[in-house]
């Protein structure tokens, strides 16, 4: 008899944190128990827990992942995922716009990043960042410079 899986939805919100420059930040994941994602890069973020709003995930998140204190911008988008490896979850990724108040201090701040780095948009696609974030990275590079 196959097993039944409940479907079911994971709300996920990703920081989207630019300096000055207009560089974006990324973290390098250290999952090794996850061999599709460990080092790659990705945007600081996490699980919405119950009861937060999305805003106060990616501050906390900025916090715990990579040191740093955010000032969310606005909204990006939101996208739709299925889980590539469990088609019966749906993945809900809402991304943040922020600034740090101090783009220097971000550093590595917890096991599962490896490293930090801020690049431009167009070096951070050329980069092994995960499959979806690049596409985020491209819908980022045209939000700034229609506010430009």
């Amino acid at each position: 008899m196959p097993i039944k899986h409940v479907r079911r939805q994971i709300f996920v919100a990703l920081a989207l944190i630019i300096n000055k420059n207009d560089e974006v930040l990324l973290a390098q994941r250290h999952d090794p128990k996850n061999h599709g994602m460990h080092g790659k890069w990705e945007f600081p973020g996490g699980k919405v827990e119950f009861g937060e709003h999305p805003e106060d995930t990616v501050v906390r998140e900025a916090a715990e992942e990579v040191d740093l204190q955010i000032s969310v911008q606005n909204i990006l988008k939101n996208y739709s995922w299925f889980h590539p490896d469990r088609p019966h979850i749906q993945v809900i990724l809402m991304t943040y716009i922020a600034r740090a108040d101090n783009p220097d201090a971000a550093r590595a701040n917890c096991r599962e990043v490896k490293d930090v780095v801020w690049k431009s948009i167009d070096a951070a696609l050329d980069m092994d960042v995960i499959d979806n974030n690049k596409i985020i990275l491209r819908d980022l590079r045209q939000a700034l410079k229609k506010n430009l």
